[in-house]
């Protein structure tokens, strides 16, 4: 199991969030993922020797080759997007966080069916449960750490809208003021 540093402060730490925190967390997510790709490149070998023992090695070497393609993908995507967002920021930094968190929630599912096809049953030769144990929370740990990234992408749009470009708040009332006002007279009437 790979150790995960935490980045201090949070990204849901309220005003203390600058564009610099989020750096360190992109930077953060950067460097664990790199850290991921090495584990599991390293954890091939024992596949390969292994592979005998295996009930479907097929299945997870394509398990492996897919997600270090995957994690190439985001390692790549937040290396640009760190060294793009210490000049400035741009609307299209938010969205590939957001799709990069929106594609580790949909690969998730793999590593659960990886998990359940090939590590959570009897298996022919318990030996190989530890590798393929490592291999799926390995990769489940480093989908879970971009959960944040959503988080990230909306400190990024807070920071970057001024006063001068938010949109003027309508005079009117929100929905919560509206429906209380329509519900509470009708539950005072009741009461009564």
């Amino acid at each position: 199991m790979l150790q995960r540093p935490a980045v201090i402060p949070a990204l849901n730490a309220g005003d203390v969030v600058d564009r610099d925190v989020v750096l360190a967390h992109l930077r953060q997510w950067h460097d664990d993922t790199n850290r991921t790709r090495d584990t599991l490149q390293s954890l091939r070998p024992l596949v390969d020797t292994s592979s005998h023992q295996l009930e479907n090695p097929k299945a997870t070497y394509e398990y492996l080759d897919f997600f270090d393609g995957f994690f190439s993908h985001v390692a790549e995507a937040l290396a640009t997007i760190a060294g793009e967002l210490s000049e400035t920021f741009v609307a299209s930094h938010a969205d590939t966080l957001r799709q990069l968190a929106g594609s580790a929630a949909a690969e998730m599912r793999r590593t659960v069916v990886f998990r359940d096809k090939w590590v959570n049953k009897p298996l022919p030769y318990d030996s190989v449960r530890p590798l393929l144990t490592q291999l799926a929370s390995d990769v489940r740990d480093q989908l879970t750490d971009y959960r944040e990234m959503t988080l990230a992408a909306n400190v990024l749009v807070d920071l970057s809208a001024s006063p001068a470009t938010a949109e003027p708040k309508p005079g009117g009332l929100g929905r919560r003021e509206l429906f209380s006002k329509l519900v509470r007279p009708l539950g005072d009437a009741i009461d009564k």
